[in-house]
């Protein structure tokens, strides 16, 4: 079977549960036999503001990454303080083409940070199952601390 991970990333550039849960899953999943693809939200370019998608290095583990550039910012520290940045709207056509060259069985979605609309519009138009399970406070609330700061 062919799976997708879209997942925030890889240490050292990223941390936490999350990132090592899907890594895990990941490295598991490609160790019995799948062929598995990894999607991140990666760095701004700032001369092409538009969104795409680029290969990234396989650094360690057994299985494809992509980089997707441009990505709906992460509220990683102090939440969402313009709902508008988060909201922006994207080619749908990025995602698409991408779900077109790798054709995956099934999506599996570790967090939406990052992750536009337009990424499930494509993924539904195509008829890739997609399954999500959150691993981060994302899914709860848009403030990585539930606490009002003092």
């Amino acid at each position: 079977m062919k799976i997708l991970h879209y997942t925030l990333g890889f240490t050292p550039a990223r941390s936490g549960g999350l990132v090592q849960y899907a890594t895990d899953v990941m490295t598991e999943e490609s160790f019995q036999g799948h062929d598995v693809i990894a999607l991140y939200p990666g760095n701004l370019n700032f001369v092409k503001r538009t969104a795409y998608i680029r290969k990234a290095g396989s650094r360690k583990h057994n299985f494809k990454i992509f980089e997707l550039i441009n990505s709906l910012p992460l509220p990683l520290f102090g939440g969402i303080q313009n709902p508008d940045d988060f909201m922006k709207r994207m080619p749908k056509s990025v995602f698409k083409e991408f779900l077109l060259k790798i054709h995956p069985d099934i999506i599996h979605v570790h967090t939406l940070m990052g992750l536009p609309i337009e990424f499930f519009v494509a993924a539904k138009e195509l008829k890739i199952k997609v399954i999500y399970t959150t691993h981060d406070y994302f899914g709860l609330a848009p403030e990585p601390n539930f606490y009002k700061k003092i």
